[in-house]
């Protein structure tokens, strides 16, 4: 998707390609112009002997020569352009409006088949012999003393386009349908490189983005775009590894001076001890839970039932929750709920969620797990509910604010949320019905 703003080097290189086609046409055709110019006394004789061969094939076909298609510029403009018909005798036959050329009374009679002759007071003259009716020979004689018509110009024209524009046309034809897919194929690693790019969804999937026959230009970026890929791999590792080390680190010397002050006489200090280690044991564990999101991958294969996993988190939370004196129900179909998803991982989130869940319920309420044929798994309590505003503060990493009992690292609804990413779905918060707040697992792949 193009961003607002943006703009697509296919398009532009192909866009500059026509225009470099169509100024190479036009200074070509400046050129031709020019080349032409320079004999624009040769082009001027020609085109006078051409006027006055088509006054002839006009009066030839037994038509009046005023009548002919060449016939208004003389009437239109008397004093720069005239003709007249003659016989073989030399006779006037017919003449044009201004009158008969003024070399035609000088000449010698009779003139050649076709002529032209040059005159600084009269211009170019040129004349023609031509067959009249009865067989009888005739002599049409034109004289341009100037050119008000313009008729050098529109040969110069003429010449541009049989000369020019029509040999460049096809080549301009090809550079419109051929332009665009040979540009497209020519930055095609860019789109390679882009689409590698986009595949990369965590840094354990990052990779070195492979592009042959990419130009040089595009091969500099990729080199950039792999260094920075291999810098930020590099220091994501090392700030996992630090994680997981600190995790294991705590969690040791933590259960071994528990269990010193579990066995030592029972008494107020020691017992608020205990309850400080349980919490740095619970922040060790969600740190390790927060790493295995990170780099959680869900293998194609692997295949979870919604209603098993459900029922066996009831199972195992059931104690805690009587503890506490909260029931656990559990709801799930009779036909198993597939769903590509990583066993660990969700009997994790689920297992996060009923916590929360039993957290936030009064004494005597009642906390529902349900799993439905849509893919789907709530955790449904009795506890005061999440406002709307808070739903997208509280899955954020280290958000404890005042949620369920206020204690823990504010990482385990972030480590869910991350989870249910990881697997294509999400963690979605909603109120109940009958109060509290519902949690659940969406998933949006099929089995």
């Amino acid at each position: 998707m193009r961003k607002a703003g943006s703009w697509s080097i296919t398009r532009r290189l192909t866009a500059r390609l026509l225009l470099a086609t169509l100024l190479s046409t036009l200074l070509t055709g400046i050129v031709v112009a020019l080349h032409y110019g320079v004999d624009a006394d040769d082009l001027s004789q020609r085109k006078v002997l051409e006027l006055a061969e088509r006054l002839a094939a006009h009066a030839e076909n037994g038509f009046p020569v005023a009548e002919a298609a060449d016939g208004r510029i003389f009437s239109d403009h008397p004093e720069a352009y005239r003709w007249a018909l003659y016989s073989s005798a030399g006779d006037l036959l017919a003449a044009s409006v201004g009158g008969e050329p003024a070399s035609a009374s000088d000449m010698p009679w009779p003139p050649p088949p076709e002529w032209t002759s040059y005159s600084d007071m009269v211009g170019w003259t040129a004349g023609v012999r031509l067959a009249l009716a009865g067989g009888v020979t005739g002599y049409i004689i034109v004289e341009a003393r100037s050119d008000p018509a313009g008729l050098l110009a529109r040969l110069i024209a003429g010449e541009v386009l049989v000369h020019v524009v029509l040999p460049l046309a096809p080549f301009a034809l090809l550079v419109i349908l051929l332009g665009l897919p040979i540009v497209r194929q020519t930055l095609k690693p860019v789109e390679i490189a882009a689409q590698q790019a986009r595949a990369i969804r965590t840094m354990e999937s990052a990779s070195i983005l492979q592009v042959s026959d990419a130009p040089s230009e595009i091969q500099t970026l990729i080199v950039a775009l792999n260094g920075a890929i291999k810098r930020v791999k590099e220091a994501s590792n090392r700030e996992r590894e630090f994680v997981l080390d600190a995790a294991h680190a705590l969690r040791t010397p933590l259960a071994a001076l528990k269990a010193r002050l579990e066995t030592s006489a029972s008494h107020h200090l020691a017992g608020a001890l205990v309850k400080e280690i349980d919490e740095l044991s619970r922040l060790a564990g969600q740190l390790l839970a927060s790493a295995a999101a990170e780099r959680l991958v869900v293998a194609p294969d692997s295949r979870v039932d919604l209603g098993s996993v459900t029922r066996s988190i009831a199972a195992d939370m059931a104690p805690l929750a009587l503890e506490g004196g909260i029931e656990i129900e559990a709801q799930t179909p009779d036909g198993a709920i597939l769903v590509v998803a990583d066993p660990d991982a969700i009997a994790h989130a689920l297992r996060n969620l009923t916590d929360n869940a039993i957290k936030a319920s009064p004494p005597n309420g009642v906390v529902r797990l349900v799993a439905d044929s849509n893919r789907r798994v709530s955790v449904i309590d009795q506890g005061p509910g999440i406002a709307p505003a808070r739903r997208a503060e509280i899955v954020r990493r280290f958000s404890r604010q005042t949620f369920g009992d206020g204690q823990g690292a504010g990482l385990g609804l972030s480590i869910v949320s991350r989870i249910m990413k990881a697997h294509g779905g999400k963690l979605v918060i909603e109120d109940a019905p009958c109060g509290g707040a519902v949690f659940s697992l969406v998933f949006f792949k099929p089995t």
